[in-house]
């Protein structure tokens, strides 16, 4: 009995660390859709520019104001969409996503800006 009553708990506390959050695995499947949106793919292409290091094409980080190929372009929402954490949340989330005013910047730079308002919160 008091096996089972060990496995109960182990088991609710496994269902609890793996609990389905409709909220998150939306928010995660708007973003997945941004990120082929065209909106996403008109922001790179307009910042995008002949090198002057290379041949090829690229953009320069206005941030670090290097110059990266496009494979280091990432798109960043100059007013952060926030959370979604409800239906009342949802129409400012996913008009901040798809419509809010972005800036292509490098992956290192974003992931530094990226951290810093996480720890704003």
């Amino acid at each position: 009995m008091v096996l089972y009553g060990l496995l109960a708990t182990r088991a609710e506390v496994l269902m609890a660390k793996s609990k389905w959050n409709l909220w998150v695995k939306l928010r995660s499947a708007l973003r997945d859709i941004y990120r082929y949106s065209p909106m996403r793919r008109e922001a790179i292409k307009a910042a995008s520019c002949a090198l002057a290091a290379s041949d090829g094409v690229g953009f320069v980080c206005p941030l670090c104001e290097r110059e990266w190929p496009l494979q280091m372009a990432d798109v960043d929402h100059i007013e952060p969409c926030g959370s979604l954490l409800s239906a009342e949340d949802l129409p400012r989330f996913f008009a901040r996503l798809m419509y809010g005013k972005v800036r292509v910047i490098c992956k290192i730079c974003h992931k530094k800006v990226t951290a810093a308002q996480r720890r704003k919160k």
